[in-house]
């Protein structure tokens, strides 16, 4: 989408927005089972869009209030079509190419006993998703340096009831803070080749984590710790702009910014300036 990145603090800034669906849901071993559901569905319902939703443990995102116009619901329903749970989900409204686009994005309780999951616009059915009686499994079976941190992953995703899988994969410096690497991709099998000369973080113990999901069940697996050298900064200059001219005797605002993988924003303290003419 972008032709090029101005810097690494701008790019990760962009890639949150693009992919906040899907990675900032409130994900949390120690929380309850949650259902994230991400999707697009056009204000005139020609086309209902939804990726592969996946089940993990977290925090929900609040319920909405009713709306007087608009009123978008995910019920779960179990083998019986009994409803488990209907829950109300407030979608951010944006334009294509003059089309209107409700989106929804969020983390919703996951109740046990869950067979189908159907998404609602003002009480009609306008999706619908079958949870399948098994979860896949995700085995990582080794991972080599090929190059200057370059690295080749062999691993395998493996489903009981023969589901199309889709996989993503993250990685890590620190094993907190984890960026995205690959987002939901269809699982065709062979070895993933991870490059991650720029754009990652150093780390004498990074690792990836690969999650695999067949639409709704959800399985995760770890690399091995491998180790990646540290990055440099990055330098952007804001003021003055390139190719600006300037009167002799005035005075003129310098303004910058950089950052670097390990450390992010850097400080003012960070910087120094220096003309061509001295």
């Amino acid at each position: 989408f972008f032709a090029r990145w101005t810097d690494a603090f701008t790019r990760d800034r962009l890639w949150d927005k693009l992919t906040m669906p899907l990675e900032n849901q409130p994900l949390n071993p120690n929380g309850e089972p949650i259902l994230v559901v991400s999707g697009e569905i056009f204000e005139d319902g020609s086309s209902v869009k939804f990726d592969p939703f996946l089940t993990g443990f977290g925090a929900p995102t609040g319920e909405p209030e009713p709306d007087a116009n608009e009123n978008f619901e995910v019920e779960i329903l179990d083998s019986n079509a009994q409803s488990l749970l209907a829950y109300r989900v407030k979608p951010a409204l944006f334009s294509i190419e003059g089309q209107n686009v409700f989106e929804l994005s969020a983390a919703i309780p996951f109740p046990s006993g869950a067979n189908r999951i159907i998404v609602k616009r003002n009480g009609f059915q306008v999706f619908e998703k079958i949870v399948s009686e098994s979860t896949p499994v995700a085995t990582i079976n080794s991972v080599n340096e090929t190059g200057n941190d370059l690295f080749s992953v062999d691993w395998s995703a493996t489903d009981a009831d023969n589901d199309e899988m889709f996989y993503s994969v993250e990685y890590t410096h620190n094993g907190a803070d984890f960026k995205p690497v690959v987002l939901s991709q269809q699982y065709t099998g062979g070895a993933f080749d991870f490059n991650a000369q720029a754009y990652y973080a150093g780390s004498q113990s990074a690792f990836l984590r690969f999650t695999v999901t067949d639409g709704v069940n959800t399985a995760t697996a770890d690399t091995n710790t491998f180790v990646v050298s540290n990055k440099g900064p990055i330098a952007l200059i804001i003021s003055p702009k390139s190719g600006a001219e300037l009167d002799a005797n005035s005075t003129v605002r310098l303004e910058g910014f950089g950052s670097d993988e390990e450390d992010g924003f850097l400080p003012d303290e960070s910087f120094s300036w220096s003309d061509s003419q001295n």
